[in-house]
């Protein structure tokens, strides 16, 4: 994206794909990229899992590379 102004639009995809995971801190392996590597397993031992230490300020987050419109947002747990 080179302005303020472009629209990432990737119709049908997964927009997570594209972007940047980061958490507040990573604990046991689980790296915040595992969020959104496309990876839906939802078991540790497959590499699909991020994890954050046991605090209440934990969070995982992540950065798309533009504003779009978003029609659904799954999560996988």
């Amino acid at each position: 994206v080179t302005s303020a102004d472009a629209v990432l639009e990737v119709p049908g995809r997964n927009l997570a794909l594209y972007g940047t995971a980061s958490q507040s801190a990573e604990a046991h392996g689980g790296q915040a990229g595992r969020g959104i590597d496309g990876n839906t397993s939802g078991q540790w031992g497959n590499g699909s899992v991020t994890h954050t230490p046991d605090d209440p300020a934990s969070y995982w987050e992540v950065a798309l590379y533009g504003p779009t419109a978003i029609d659904t947002v799954s999560i996988t747990t």
